[in-house]
């Protein structure tokens, strides 16, 4: 609270006044981004129609908040003493999962259990996009292009015909 305080060059009283402790800080941050990221999200879909579009604007501001700074991706690593914040994030993850199967199920005839099990590889596969752009350096664009690309003919595959 100390370090937050200094950081913020304010008295380091001031924290405690909103905050308890540092998980407090840590979940309010955590309820601040996801908003903030929705938002972006809407924006950034909001013309986009069929799944390999809106994916691909999922995709991209996740990313952008990777290679801008935001504290969103971070967070998604942070640790509470009391597991507040690991709650939300569970939360906040089948909640991701859910809105994937849901953009899967409505451009492809595919069971709901299927599209769920190709929603969390495919979020799975987007944390892990953010590894390779770190040690590679590779075009951010690039990587989100041929990361769609795969994932639509993934899920094209398993579709039913």
């Amino acid at each position: 609270m100390e370090g937050l305080a200094a950081q913020c060059a304010v008295n380091k009283a001031l924290p405690y006044r909103h905050f308890a402790n540092r998980d407090d800080v840590l979940v309010a941050l955590f309820d601040h981004e996801t908003v903030q990221f929705d938002a972006r999200l809407a924006k950034s879909s909001r013309r986009s129609t069929g799944f390999e579009e809106k994916l691909r604007a999922l995709v991209s501001t996740w990313h952008g908040d990777i290679a801008g700074g935001s504290g969103t991706p971070e967070l998604m690593q942070a640790r509470t003493a009391n597991g507040e914040l690991e709650a939300r994030r569970r939360i906040r993850m089948q909640i991701a999962v859910d809105y994937i199967a849901d953009l899967i199920q409505e451009s492809y005839d595919i069971r709901r259990a299927d599209a769920k099990l190709a929603a969390s590889v495919l979020l799975a596969g987007s944390q892990g996009l953010a590894a390779v752009w770190r040690t590679t350096g590779a075009e951010h664009k690039k990587l989100i292009h041929s990361f769609v690309t795969m994932s639509v003919g993934a899920v094209s595959a398993i579709a039913v015909k």
